[in-house]
Order: C-alpha cells, then sequence, then structure tokens
C-alpha cells in the first residue's frame, strides 16, 4: 500500500506505509473525510505567496493524505510532518485552514502522524514563482 501527501493539486509528496510503521491514523468518518476535502480545496490558495515578501511561506499546516491502490486514490484525512517538515504556507493566508482544522478536531477528527522528510535545517523555504507565474510555497 502507498500512501500520498497532497501538498497542492500539481505536487504530490509520497510516503511509503506499512502497518508497523508509524503511518496516518485518521478518523475516516463522512464527516471526517468531508472537512479534510474542503481542507484540500483551501490549500492551493494558502500556498499563495508575493516572492517579494520575506517569510512569505513561513507557516506550516498539515498535509492532506490519499491511499493510492492501482490508479485509484482515496482521502484518508490529515497528517502533520514533524516541525521543519515540508507542509509550508503564506502564514497570511491560514484562516480558512485554521477554521477548517478547528472543525476537523471539533469533531473528533484526528490529524495523523506523517513520515515526513528530514526537516529543513534553513528556516522556511522561500516564495517561488511558479509555472503560471504566480507566487507559491513549494
Amino acid at each position: 500500500m502507498r500512501v500520498l501527501v497532497r501538498l497542492s493539486l500539481f505536487a504530490l509528496t509520497s510516503c511509503a506505509s506499512s502497518a508497523s510503521d508509524s503511518a496516518v491514523r485518521s478518523n475516516s468518518s463522512p464527516e471526517c473525510i468531508a472537512i479534510a476535502d474542503e481542507y484540500a480545496a483551501a490549500l492551493p490558495d494558502a500556498r499563495r505567496c508575493e516572492p517579494a515578501v520575506r517569510d512569505a511561506c513561513g507557516a506550516q499546516r498539515p498535509l492532506v493524505v490519499f491511499k493510492k491502490v492501482g490508479d485509484q486514490q482515496t482521502l484518508e484525512g490529515l497528517c502533520q510532518c514533524p516541525p521543519g517538515g515540508p507542509a509550508y504556507v503564506n502564514p497570511t493566508r491560514t484562516a480558512r485552514l485554521d477554521e477548517l482544522l478547528a472543525r476537523f478536531t471539533s469533531n473528533g477528527c484526528e490529524i495523523g502522524f506523517c513520515p515526513c522528510p528530514s526537516p529543513r535545517t534553513d528556516g522556511p523555504p522561500p516564495c517561488a514563482t511558479n509555472e503560471t507565474g504566480t507566487g507559491a510555497c513549494p
């Protein structure tokens, strides 16, 4: 089984999972999945940034997790990387994500833990101009 963590509509980071590791453990109730789906839709907007602004990607939020079996992807929930992991967003665009995270946890949904790449040691990444000419946190 392979678990995919979506950082945006265009970029996926994969995290291997097995029954013996600490892969994502999230409530898969319809309510939790619906809120996670709203969060997935809001994440690309939170990643928008201005390349000239210092620390434009200075906030971190949980990632969206999909389970992939063959060609099918199923939304599993949300997961958190250790501090310094790859879930960077624009700190001025987190209100919608924070609202959804509050709903997620108040409904008893759990944010799991993702095995992620080593944390950055050089601070948050800079805002980069993407293929559409707008700024986006990597």
